[in-house]
């Protein structure tokens, strides 16, 4: 990889034209769709993700926003007019959006193929070129973008870089980039925001948290069972947006507990098993051993579940209630098949735990009371939130991001091109001297003051 040739600025062609952009979107649509099934064997080899979890969070949506990218660029790139003082009303003003320059992309592994082709094809939509760091445990899928993308874009466009979040923290020493977009951990988030603070570097910021789920007494305690369990199933828990913890009526508590063992019934017909089908893996065994520890050291009590098989990369979904708040799976992020379940009295007391815990991505409210969930609504922060659902703010048209803790910034659709972009203003203003404002220059003593 050479930096050296994304060095848009020194470019002549910077930013990349309209019609060069469409261009190289529809390479990225193109390397997609050709290489579907290369794609899907990398996924399932990384996560063991079943074929209908990688169509349904790593190749529809990818597809769906390169096409909705390459409908609407011309739209959601032209200059648009601004309102003007008095003193402009014969100027023409208008704000347009101009490319950062280059763009470093930083993915994590839990979803790997997406959390890059999103945002780099908001960046080439945006007239940027582009750096993509795949993430390193994520081999399969790591190689697939070092073979592939050369094949589709020249190495003024986009380049690949390889290795670890060490190797990634030398790079951002040794060269600058115009903008980062990471993806991560909160530490990492952490490390990379005050490297780019260093040279004043624009950063976007993905970050990993805790979602809570209220599962109130009003709610349907079996459809809220299912999609709660079906939310920490899916990639195995491994989603900045997986309900991390329920906080549970205490009336419905143990119905609720009872149907988290039934959903599981109903999908794989009992606890999955290291041969069971449609149930993914760890990504690595490293951080298998990870949640094995959490399970070791829990102070809750077992409901069901967990086996760990480290080599496998393999966790059974695991269930947990009577979890203390100082609780070794309430202080860090799960990331995994693991549910602790609390039980709170009322709404207003749940509402109190959400509020002394770090602003999350997403939170879940499960009440059929639509008070509930517009006090929820009302006295909560985060990303997004949903009533009745889980995890599904990724499977919207909505724009996507964090607050706080759980990131900076925001992206998808139109949002994309405005986070690789900056505003700046443009001033058309005629020769002609009687458009000229006199009263500017001095001596200014005109009786009557400028009007806005």
């Amino acid at each position: 990889m050479d930096p050296k040739v994304l060095n848009s600025r020194t470019r002549q062609n910077w930013p990349i034209p309209s019609e060069m952009r469409k261009i190289h979107l529809q390479s990225l649509l193109d390397f997609v769709t050709e290489k579907e099934e290369k794609i899907m064997e990398a996924l399932e080899t990384d996560l063991g993700k079943p074929p209908f979890e990688i169509l349904a969070s790593e190749i529809l949506c990818v597809k769906y926003e390169i096409k909705q990218l390459l409908k609407n660029l011309k739209s959601w790139t032209r200059p648009r007019p601004m309102p003007k003082y008095r003193i402009f009303h014969r100027d023409k003003c208008t704000e347009e959006l101009l490319a950062f320059g280059t763009v470093l992309i930083i993915s994590s592994w839990s979803s790997p193929f997406q959390n890059i082709m999103i945002p780099l094809a908001g960046a080439i939509a945006a007239g940027n070129c582009v750096i993509i760091k795949p993430a390193e445990l994520a081999t399969a899928t790591n190689q697939l973008f070092v073979e592939q993308i050369p094949k589709y874009f020249g190495r003024s466009v986009c380049q690949v870089l390889t290795g670890t979040l060490e190797e990634t923290k030398d790079f951002l020493r040794e060269y600058s980039c115009d903008f980062i977009y990471f993806t991560g951990a909160s530490n990492d988030g952490i490390y990379i925001a005050r490297e780019a603070a260093k040279t004043l570097t624009p950063v976007f910021l993905n970050l990993y948290g805790k979602c809570p789920v209220y599962v109130d007494s009003s709610a349907d305690i079996t459809l809220a069972a299912m999609r709660v369990m079906w939310g920490k199933i899916f990639n195995c828990g491994q989603m900045s947006v997986a309900p991390d913890y329920v906080l549970c009526h205490a009336d419905v508590q143990p119905k609720f507990l009872k149907e988290c063992r039934n959903a599981l019934e109903f999908f794989f017909g009992g606890l999955p098993k290291i041969d069971t089908k449609n149930y993914g893996r760890i990504i690595s065994m490293e951080h298998t051993e990870r949640l094995k520890e959490m399970i070791f050291k829990t102070e809750g009590k077992l409901v069901l579940g967990g086996y760990v098989h480290v080599p496998a990369k393999f966790v059974q979904p695991t269930v947990f209630c009577d979890v203390p708040e100082y609780d070794i799976l309430m202080q860090f992020e799960i990331f995994g098949p693991i549910l602790p379940v609390i039980t709170v009295n009322s709404s207003e007391e749940a509402l109190e735990y959400v509020s002394n815990q770090k602003k999350p991505q997403a939170v879940y409210v499960f009440s059929s009371k639509k008070g509930v969930f517009r006090t929820w609504k009302k006295h909560t922060e985060s990303d997004g939130i949903i009533q009745n659902d889980v995890v599904m703010l990724k499977g919207t048209k909505t724009t996507f991001g964090g607050v706080e803790a759980s990131g900076l910034g925001r992206y998808r659709g139109k949002s994309s091109i405005e986070l690789f972009s900056h505003r700046r203003g443009v001033i058309l203003r005629s020769m002609k001297d009687d458009t000229d404002c006199k009263m500017r220059y001095p001596p200014s003593h005109s009786a009557n003051p400028i009007q806005p």
